[in-house]
C-alpha cells in the first residue's frame, strides 16, 4: 500500500463543469486500477492524496503529470505502508462549498474531509499527512472570509 501527495497549479480557472469532467475520469480510472484518494481544489490549487498499490499509483501520478491541466506538479509526500485513509472513495473532490454534497457523486466539503480526518484514531496514518491535508483546508477557507 502506497500514499502520495502532491500539489500543482490548475493551468487554467476551473468551472464546476471542467471539475465534474476532472472528477468523472478520475473515477473511472481508479476504480479500474484500485487507487482511492482525495482531491481538493481551491483557487487553481490542487492537493491530491492518492493510495493503492504502488504501480498502480505510480501510474496515476505519471498521467497526472503528463496533464497539460496541471502546471508545476510537486511530490510533497511518499510512503508506503499505511492503511488507506479513504477506502471508499476512489476519488472525492473537496471544495469549500458546504453544499457541495447533494450536486454528485464523489463531492465532498470541505467540512466532511475534517470529519473524516478528525474520526481517525492516532496511529492509524502519519501525523504529517493529517497536517498537510488540514492546513490546505485552513488556508482556503482562511481565504474565502
Amino acid at each position: 500500500m502506497k500514499q502520495l501527495i502532491y500539489t500543482s497549479s490548475a493551468s487554467t480557472g476551473l468551472g464546476a463543469k471542467a471539475l465534474a469532467k476532472i472528477m468523472a475520469s478520475a473515477q473511472s480510472n481508479n476504480e479500474m486500477s484500485g487507487v482511492t484518494g482525495l482531491l481538493m481544489y481551491h483557487d487553481r490549487t490542487f492537493i491530491q492524496l492518492l493510495e493503492g498499490e504502488a504501480s498502480a499509483v505510480d501510474a496515476t501520478f505519471s498521467r497526472i503529470r503528463a496533464d497539460r491541466r496541471h502546471l508545476r506538479v510537486l511530490k510533497l509526500r511518499e510512503q508506503e505502508g499505511q492503511d488507506r485513509l479513504f477506502p471508499d472513495w476512489a476519488m472525492a473532490l473537496a471544495r469549500p462549498d458546504p453544499t457541495l454534497e447533494a450536486s454528485g457523486r464523489g463531492l465532498k466539503s470541505f467540512d466532511k474531509v475534517i470529519a473524516t480526518l478528525s474520526s481517525l484514531r492516532d496511529g492509524e496514518t502519519d501525523p504529517r499527512v493529517l497536517q498537510l491535508l488540514h492546513a490546505f483546508v485552513e488556508g482556503a477557507e482562511t481565504a474565502i472570509e
